[in-house]
């Protein structure tokens, strides 16, 4: 492989103003339109340097590490307004943060050069990377704070990787958390990558920032993260870097996944407060006039010019305007900073398309919030109160205490064809399996139900230890009926449940008599009234793994898929039997399986045997 070397006299500003510019679009989870787009350098053939990397470090030690990163602003905005939909998007650009050592720095070049090509401050948005963190965190932290000044916002880039990424959410005060991509390539693999994923966006709405996951490389990844609630996605999947004329607003052609319908849930309507937004162009006179008239929670969002929503203004915060015999003479003091902006505070955020679970936990993390701003594509859909989130919150625990079997305390079948509809529309690695006792009807009869009701607790058991070993989704049909999802292909899975049987298998012998034991089963009628022999109650299993392209596949056709196995796994000698899955519609199996349950979420499989 051939070596570039380093040189230690190169010029890094002339290699930055001979870099090439490329842009990465940031593209919305729920329309798949463009957001942004990240600008990135790349150095031109005969570079002395590997990487850009290695550039910015050579000139942080010739300290000219401030040059190149103005050279560079300034190339990136020169070639972004060749898009002609620069003026609606937002240019992402990389900043080295140990420019903020620099006493000559002064980012306000950048805006005003921003300005002369027809753009706005809010245009533009600088990530803040820890690749080299600076020696004054207080020094970034102010200097953040007046570029969000001046509308300009600010990303923490890499999050997850450096040592203090939770220190720089206080320090920096970012609108964006851009996750790394070490966190998102294969998360839909990934339990523990999708545990840490779930947390992050759930932390970032809390605090009123919304999310980008780098790096997405494939469609189950996108449509999990999608699921997740994280608010746009950058990576191979969507588009590879390119030139500003090859830039579009909308990627839906760049995946079969639908974009997310943007109607709001229903019950999220009926408990939706509509409210006017304050400009961030309003006078504070003409906000303080807004909360006299009375604001229903306490606070009003506010957006900026395009209509994304920015944070909102509290009543606390405007007291003394509010109150003071003197507040219209306050209102004129010119030496008071009058300007909206600086009484904008984030306030927790959530897309109102997302599912009431994603809302609450938005919610449920800031703690002592007032309410939460729910948004269409960034733009301000309404505000849900706290006590309509709560209200939210405890109508879903009563929800899935009501499917809970009432003997096993395991989710039901609502639960389950609500898991089957997420695993079709997320197509991650996923094998399911089909539980169903042999000979129990025989054993209810000869030993009783309470005997019956303990070997079904001693299955849920089994099932729960599952769950909690291997992020399994397990539930509880009715009967002698259970269901199992794991996120392992069919060898692992069948390993597993053979394992799972064998050992359930010694529970149920400890509830026959010594003397039915050692016969291996018992004589007695069978549902015909006719002598015959039952061998010793054993669970057997049905298990398919899913394919990864499920664009035929239905919830009603996996079960009727699963039902359809359970005869050959009955009659297996160790009770398992792999069954196949096919794309098509498999209406002969629908007819064989008959009814796995009354409930509209589940239906078509074998009755229990």
């Amino acid at each position: 492989m051939l070596q570039i070397q380093v040189l230690p006299d190169a010029d890094p500003v002339a290699c930055a103003m001979a870099a090439q510019i490329e842009f990465q679009p940031i593209v919305s989870t729920a329309s798949l339109r463009a957001h942004g787009f990240e600008a990135l350098a790349r150095l031109p053939p005969g570079a002395p340097f590997r990487q850009v990397e290695d550039l910015l470090d050579a000139a942080h030690r010739q300290d000219r590490l401030l040059d190149v990163e103005r050279s560079l602003a300034f190339t990136a905005l020169d070639r972004f307004v060749a898009y002609s939909g620069a003026a609606e998007a937002r240019l992402f650009c990389n900043v080295d943060m140990r420019i903020f050592e620099d006493p000559r720095l002064n980012l306000s070049n950048v805006i005003v050069h921003a300005r002369e090509l027809g753009l706005a401050p809010a245009n533009l948005c600088l990530e803040m990377s820890e690749r080299a963190p600076p020696r004054s965190p207080e020094g970034v932290a102010r200097l953040t704070r007046l570029l969000a000044g001046h509308n300009v916002r600010i990303a923490i880039d890499d999050f997850g990787r450096g040592v203090s990424g939770l220190q720089s959410l206080l320090t920096i005060n970012p609108h964006y958390i851009k996750i790394d991509r070490l966190f998102i390539e294969g998360i839909a693999r990934s339990a523990r990558q999708q545990a840490i994923v779930g947390k992050v966006v759930g932390l970032g709405h809390s605090l009123g920032l919304l999310t980008v996951a780098e790096g997405v490389e494939t469609e189950a990844d996108f449509r999990l993260l999608r699921e997740m609630g994280c608010d746009f996605i950058q990576g191979p999947l969507v588009a590879l870097p390119c030139p500003a004329t090859e830039l579009k607003p909308d990627y839906s052609t760049s995946f079969t996944a639908p974009s997310r319908t943007t109607r709001i849930p229903a019950r999220i309507s009926e408990l939706l407060v509509s409210c006017e937004p304050l400009s961030v162009d309003d006078t504070l006179g003409a906000a303080v006039a807004r909360f006299r008239k009375g604001v229903k929670l306490g606070f009003v969002p506010v957006v900026d010019r395009g209509g994304q929503v920015l944070g909102a203004m509290y009543e606390e915060d405007v007291q003394t305007y509010l109150y003071s015999e003197y507040a219209a003479a306050l209102l004129k003091n010119a030496g008071l900073d009058h300007r909206l902006d600086s009484y904008v505070r984030r306030c927790p955020i959530s897309e109102a398309t997302a599912s009431p679970e994603a809302i609450v936990e938005s919610f449920l993390v800031a703690s002592g919030a007032k309410g939460l701003v729910l948004t269409l594509d960034g733009k301000l859909a309404g505000l849900l109160s706290s006590q309509s989130v709560l209200q939210l919150s405890w109508e879903r625990a009563v929800e899935e205490a009501r499917d809970r079997n009432p003997l096993t305390a395991l989710p039901g079948n609502k639960s389950i064809g609500e898991h089957l509809d997420f695993i079709v529309r997320v197509p991650q690695p996923r094998t399911l399996v089909f539980f169903d006792f042999d000979n129990f009807k025989c054993f209810n009869d000869v030993y009783g139900f309470a005997k019956g009701d303990r070997a079904i607790l001693d299955f849920a058991r089994v099932l729960v230890e599952l769950r909690h070993s291997h992020n399994a989704f397990v539930g509880h049909v009715g009967g002698d009926d259970f269901f199992a999802s794991l996120p392992l292909d069919e060898p692992a899975t069948s390993e597993l449940v053979t394992g799972m049987l064998h050992r359930f298998r010694i529970m149920a012998e400890a509830h026959y008599t010594p003397e039915h034991r050692a016969a291996g089963g018992m004589w007695t009628q069978d549902r015909f009234g006719e002598q015959r022999f039952f061998p010793l109650l054993r669970a057997s299993a049905a298990v398919l793994e899913l394919p990864d392209s499920r664009s035929h596949a239905t919830p009603a056709k996996i079960i009727a898929a699963l039902a359809g196995g359970k005869s050959n796994a009955k009659s297996s000698v160790n009770g398992i039997h792999a069954v196949d899955f096919p794309p098509t519609a498999i209406a002969e199996a629908v007819e064989e399986a008959g009814e796995w349950s009354r409930s509209p979420a589940v239906t078509a499989a074998a009755p229990a045997g």
